[in-house]
């Protein structure tokens, strides 16, 4: 885990603003070389359950 990173890897959440959840590409820790709709939509569905709950 990188204590520099904006936003918690498992629930998405902004560190230190309570209710500001990150869903997009720029959460992912590596970079990827090929198209990354599929992994974006994966975090988006990941980071709907963690704000439901």
């Amino acid at each position: 885990m990188d204590d520099l990173a904006v936003a918690d890897p498992q629930r998405l959440q902004v560190r230190g603003i309570d209710g500001l959840h990150v869903a997009d590409a720029s959460v992912i820790p590596i970079r990827i070389s090929r198209n990354i709709q599929t992994p974006t939509i994966l975090i988006a569905e990941r980071a709907a359950t963690a704000i439901l709950g």
